[in-house]
């Protein structure tokens, strides 16, 4: 169940209390929305990564209305709510050793090019789970023209700073036509070389 469903009356109808509360993606989770799941369950275990996306709350005319009526600062009750309680809880349990916290440092999921680009923000502690992927997982795109290497595995493309290679507001979203074109161009080649077995 998604954090918002684990609180309503259908769900609470079939389901009142569980011995375990496991959330998945926690970093993304508002404070508000980790106490739905969490008052449900005798135990309670957060899985996420506080180095990816925090929660997202956007500040309109109407929060900042509300808030003032309320009492409070906007700003600050807005930076409240954007807080990771995840990570604050993360780095406070880390900092004293407690064993509650475990960092899984052991990956699957990229190849370990990929992984070094990223493992700075992990402090270098990440490893990787698979050994010779490169023979385990062959990418079969030497022949993709940005890619033309099978020990190629990640791509920089260095788009000019100029239209239509930029981001453009519209409405409340961002678009950048000119980098979802080059993407689609890459993809296109790719499929064009590799097939259905992409």
């Amino acid at each position: 169940a998604t954090c918002s469903h684990s609180a309503s009356r259908d769900f609470r109808s079939r389901f009142s209390q569980f011995d375990c509360v496991i959330i998945d993606e926690v970093s993304k989770a508002t404070p508000t929305e980790l106490l739905m799941p969490a008052v449900i369950g005798k135990r309670l275990i957060l899985v996420g990564d506080h180095k990816q996306l925090p929660p997202v709350i956007l500040g309109d005319r109407t929060f900042e209305e509300e808030a003032e009526e309320l009492g409070y600062e906007s700003k600050e009750l807005l930076d409240g709510l954007k807080a990771c309680m995840f990570k604050q809880r993360f780095e406070e349990f880390e900092s004293h050793d407690d064993d509650r916290v475990v960092m899984l440092r052991d990956q699957y999921r990229m190849h370990p090019d990929i992984m070094t680009g990223v493992n700075q923000f992990y402090g270098g502690e990440l490893r990787n789970g698979l050994p010779d992927l490169d023979l385990l997982r062959p990418h079969h795109l030497e022949q993709v023209p940005l890619v033309g290497r099978p020990d190629s595995h990640v791509i920089w493309l260095d788009l000019p700073a100029r239209d239509p290679y930029l981001v453009e507001q519209v409405g409340t979203s961002r678009r950048n036509t000119g980098q979802a074109e080059v993407c689609r161009d890459v993809l296109e080649s790719m499929l064009r070389v590799g097939g259905e077995g992409l």
